[in-house]
């Protein structure tokens, strides 16, 4: 999957716009002081919105825009991690890249993708259950490839 440069780009632009946990949820084991000055007690919970990050139009221009080509280069530290980052990320994070690669290639290799006529993809309504991001009225068409 290395090798499909646009696959990838394309797979991250859509894990930035919705990644697949929107939050994570951290406790400070120590003190903890933020660059602005934002001090953190020890054994604070804290809620940090992966979501924000990655919609946030200081860092990415446009941010609902599906527009991949914004991998070409790499991001900005900490500004694109639909896996969480530290050594507390996801540990299935390259699984679940290969897995989509393949996926996605597998499901293009036999059909074409499209969405209804009377479907906009920018009225996509998303539901969160608090742990996952997902589509609530997605819809797509699917065209067996000759």
């Amino acid at each position: 999957c290395k090798q499909l440069k646009y696959v990838n780009m394309a797979l991250n632009e859509n894990l930035r716009i919705h990644p697949p946990a929107p939050m994570v949820v951290k406790t400070c084991t120590e003190q903890f002081e933020t660059e602005h000055g934002q001090k953190f007690p020890a054994n604070t919970t804290y809620y940090f919105s992966i979501l924000h990050v990655h919609r946030d139009p200081e860092n990415w221009p446009e941010p609902m825009e599906f527009i991949p080509e914004r991998f070409e280069q790499a991001p900005k530290p900490c500004t694109f991690i639909p896996f969480s980052t530290g050594n507390r990320s996801c540990i299935g994070a390259n699984f679940s890249l290969y897995e989509q690669c393949l996926f996605i290639i597998r499901i293009l290799q036999k059909y074409t993708i499209s969405f209804p006529s009377d479907f906009n993809p920018n009225d996509l309504q998303e539901d969160s259950n608090g742990a996952v991001l997902r589509p609530t009225n997605l819809r797509i068409l699917l065209q067996r490839r000759k």
